[in-house]
């Protein structure tokens, strides 16, 4: 997931690929390495399964299918949510209340700086 996420995000800065095409970049990027992870974990929990002492067997069996469970939220679940956070992104609109568009003008931000500027050549 935080491979999924820094692909993201860097892209999301550098903003070299269209739209439509950033959840499949981010998945082509990052996909092997996640499920190269996630079946190599897997496998030495179904692995230490074959262990005979019985707490340890089923806690080995329990973090395999937590583990799967794992890869197909981050496969799955997460590209889902990135691909609405580029269409909030798209429409401009804000992270957490994304029902209210945000302005196309940085209004606060400008009058800050000029007001500190102002403040800075006054003196």
């Amino acid at each position: 997931m935080f491979l999924l996420a820094h692909s993201y995000s860097t892209l999301a800065r550098r903003g070299d690929i269209h739209h439509l095409e950033e959840v499949g970049y981010c998945l082509a990027t990052t996909g092997v390495s996640v499920f190269l992870t996630s079946f190599n974990n897997m496998l030495a929990f179904f692995m230490a399964a074959l262990i005979t002492i019985p707490a340890l067997r089923y806690f080995a069996i329990q973090a395999a299918v937590v583990v799967i469970f794992n890869f197909i939220g981050v496969i799955v679940i997460f590209p889902a949510m990135i691909g609405l956070d580029v269409r909030r992104r798209k429409r401009q609109r804000y992270d957490i209340i994304c029902c209210i568009e945000g302005s196309t003008k940085a209004q606060g931000s400008v009058e800050v700086l000029s007001g500190a500027r102002a403040a800075s050549t006054n003196s």
